[in-house]
C-alpha cells in the first residue's frame, strides 16, 4: 500500500491546479481564447504544410513506378 500513496501523491497539486486553472476560464475567457486559438490555426498550418510536403513527395514516386512498369 506504501508505493500506492507514493504514486498518487504527485497527483494531488496537479488536480487541484487544473480546478483553478477552470474557474479562472469562466472568469475570464476572452483573455484565454486568442492565445489558444492562435496556436491552434500555427499547429494546424505546420501540420498541413508537413501533409503538403508529403503528398509532393508521393505522388513523385508514383509516377516513377508507373515510369519503370511501362519499360518492363
Amino acid at each position: 500500500s506504501g508505493e500506492l500513496t507514493d504514486a498518487d501523491a504527485p497527483l494531488e497539486p496537479f488536480l487541484h491546479e487544473s480546478r483553478d486553472l477552470q474557474e479562472d476560464e469562466d472568469s475570464n475567457p476572452p483573455l484565454l481564447l486568442p492565445d489558444s486559438l492562435e496556436l491552434l490555426e500555427k499547429v494546424e498550418h505546420k501540420l498541413k504544410k508537413k501533409h503538403r510536403n508529403k503528398q509532393k513527395k508521393q505522388r513523385h514516386r508514383q509516377f516513377n513506378d508507373l515510369w519503370v512498369r511501362m519499360e518492363e
